[in-house]
């Protein structure tokens, strides 16, 4: 499923919801919310999801459109609520006439992604810390702390996210010494107010800043 597919059964389990007289509220969490928020992927297999109010109805209405698009019966389930700590931080993905549709946020993913820790989320970690802008394994465990009981934090946690920003800043390339001189000349030499023929840097004056004194 793409991003059209999720949204269009989505609006057909409104529909449904709508045909029966209720009214229903999803949270969604794994591949989904990758797809539809962090947009590191661009097809997932299902959507895991919360069935918040009117769970049973939602259930008929998932399988309702499963029949009518010929879709596994599983295509939307609930298996992800394991991976639940209390009420999750939510973003509001749509809202229909009878449905609201929401995803969990990309911190509380963190959390879910690290704590599950298989082989397939090492790579979901990695967008996920990017797209909230994560720069240190430190940060990343507090997020994880915050939402993850006690009870489950593991020292495989803290490994497993250790070793990706081991591996994310080994897989930066490096600066060339030629950005590198540019970087540090650039510095140094904008700021300095010794004269242009003193200059000892790699530029040999040339990149002297305004308050550089030339003679």
């Amino acid at each position: 499923m793409n991003r059209n597919d999720i949204m269009k059964y989505l609006s057909m389990m409104n529909d449904e919801l709508q045909k029966a007289g209720h009214r229903g509220e999803i949270v969604l969490a794994g591949g989904a919310v990758m797809l539809l928020v962090i947009k590191s992927r661009a097809m997932t297999k299902d959507v895991d999801a919360y069935f918040g109010v009117q769970s049973d109805q939602i259930r008929k209405a998932a399988r309702a459109v499963a029949r009518k698009e010929g879709l596994p019966d599983d295509w939307l389930n609930d298996g992800v609520k394991g991976f639940f700590y209390g009420t999750p931080p939510q973003l509001q993905l749509a809202s229909f006439s009878h449905l609201n549709v929401y995803t969990v946020t990309p911190e509380y993913m963190i959390a879910m992604k690290a704590v599950a820790g298989r082989s397939g989320d090492i790579d979901d970690l990695k967008s996920l810390v990017r797209h909230v802008g994560i720069k240190s394994a430190e940060a990343a465990l507090e997020i994880i702390e915050e939402y993850v009981p006690a009870r489950l934090l593991t020292s495989q946690i803290q490994y497993t996210v250790e070793a990706i920003f081991e591996d994310m800043s080994t897989a930066e390339p490096p600066l060339s010494i030629s950005k590198k001189r540019k970087q540090i000349c650039s510095i140094r030499c904008q700021t300095s107010t010794a004269p242009v023929s003193m200059c000892r840097c790699s530029c040999g004056g040339k990149l002297h800043g305004t308050r550089a004194k030339k003679t």
